[in-house]
């Protein structure tokens, strides 16, 4: 009796265990063309007179035919490649407001449709500008080699400048803007490099308390709004001085120098990052990520008076990657983005991208002369000085140049409707006054 009950049991396990495979390769086998589809649409981005929106799909057969509408116009008709997707739409007004939709269609009848979504595009910002200039030095070869503005009542200038006539070696290696007028300045360090004044090559200020100067001795001066404290500590891994600095904070900083060198502050001590290039770091430039906490950083190298190579890099914490370089010139000089997504790097020529894994994208109607730096406050807000006094502004949907003083100006800033372009006078790097160009929207 116990024998037979157990052979029951058997029989039941293997019977139940049968119906439940029966159940698993039916719904393993329910046909495509029987479930339902879905697709959705939302809104990725939007600049003046274009838009990003993400497109996901599911369930779409071969046969059926997706179209996206923008109000009543088609924009697109076809299958995308991926179930998940990003359709881009240009040629929009400024300032104007469009409804987006997609529907997708089997034999001729609408199978599923996606909920509307809105735009407004941006505005343009004005092209008009009030430019006063000014000049330092003349009594040797003076150059300011970068700026930085946190108000309108506080910028920094830096670079060398030789403007007493008592002493005409003297060396000036800052001007101050206060409000009212520039002040010339005289950051002195712990002669790390056995020089008191050296030149200062960049700056890069927090706030008007916390502001950064790097010294071409390879020595940082930190200034708290009060007082001017030395650090020769990076001097031991520097060779040279520091090109350009970004950070979060002054306990969170990269700088980039020659031959490929990167180095990071964090908080106590300087770490010397691999680059992967031995190109002259010309600039560098992130985007602070609330949202997840990674920060977007690139750093642009080339030799520039050699033309032998081009190198862009991506910061991630202490990760370097080289970011491909596919069209872009052997000679580039800045870097900068609004938002991390779309980057712009100027140099031989202005170049755009939005997908760092795919080639660079030339931007045309651009002067033919050397740009040195890009910064701006926004996509419809970027501008763009280098040699023979170039000063160009995009407004979201035109390039505008301006006809300025001759020379050229290696580094800008821009807050608000404020710019500011710092330089020299003369056309070439030899002789002449520090220059300062300052302009402020009419």
């Amino acid at each position: 009796m116990k024998h037979l009950q157990k052979k029951l049991f058997l029989l039941l396990i293997i019977f139940i265990f049968f119906l439940l495979s029966l159940l698993y390769c039916e719904k393993q086998t329910t046909p495509v063309e029987n479930k339902t589809p879905n697709i959705s649409l939302a809104v990725d981005e939007v600049a003046v007179t274009e838009a990003w929106l993400n497109l996901n799909m599911e369930n779409m057969l071969d046969k059926d035919v997706l179209r996206v509408y923008r109000d009543d116009s088609v924009i697109y008709t076809g299958k995308p490649e991926t179930a998940d997707t990003t359709l881009y739409d240009n040629g929009l007004l400024p300032a104007h407001s469009y409804s987006y939709h997609a529907s997708l269609t089997r034999n001729n009848q609408v199978i599923s449709e996606s909920k509307p979504q809105s735009i407004t595009t941006m505005d343009t910002t004005s092209h008009q500008f009030s430019w006063e200039t000014f000049s330092f030095g003349g009594l040797g070869s003076s150059l300011l080699y970068d700026v930085a503005i946190i108000n309108e009542s506080d910028i920094w200038a830096v670079g060398e400048i030789y403007a007493d006539s008592a002493q005409p070696s003297k060396l000036y290696n800052a001007v101050h803007w206060e409000g009212q007028q520039w002040e010339l300045k005289r950051i002195k360090t712990n002669a790390c490099g056995g020089v008191d004044y050296p030149a200062i090559r960049a700056v890069f200020a927090f706030s008007s308390v916390e502001v950064l100067f790097a010294h071409i001795d390879g020595s940082i001066t930190y200034f708290d709004g009060n007082n001017f404290v030395n650090d020769c500590s990076l001097i031991t891994q520097l060779n040279g001085s520091v090109r350009q600095m970004w950070g979060v904070t002054g306990n969170d900083l990269y700088v980039v120098s020659g031959n490929g060198f990167i180095a990071h502050y964090n908080g106590s001590s300087w770490q010397k990052l691999e680059s992967g290039t031995d190109f002259d770091f010309q600039d560098i430039w992130g985007v602070v990520d609330s949202t997840n906490g990674q920060n977007q950083i690139l750093a642009v190298a080339c030799n520039r008076f050699t033309n032998d190579g081009s190198a862009v890099v991506q910061i991630t914490g202490n990760t370097i990657n080289l970011v491909q370089g596919t069209g872009l010139p052997s000679n580039i000089s800045g870097v900068w983005s609004a938002d991390g997504r779309e980057w712009y790097i100027c140099g031989d020529g202005l170049f755009k991208s939005r997908d760092l894994s795919k080639p660079w994208q030339k931007i045309a109607d651009q002067p033919l002369i050397y740009k040195l730096c890009i910064r701006g406050n926004g996509p419809n807000d970027i501008f763009v000085a280098g040699y023979l006094g170039l000063v160009s502004h995009w407004n979201g949907y035109s390039w505008h140049t301006y006809p300025q003083m001759p020379g050229h100006y290696p580094a800008l800033a821009v807050q608000g409707d404020l710019v500011v372009a710092v330089g020299q006078e003369t056309a070439g790097w030899v002789g002449g006054p520090a220059a300062i160009l300052m302009g402020r929207r009419n």
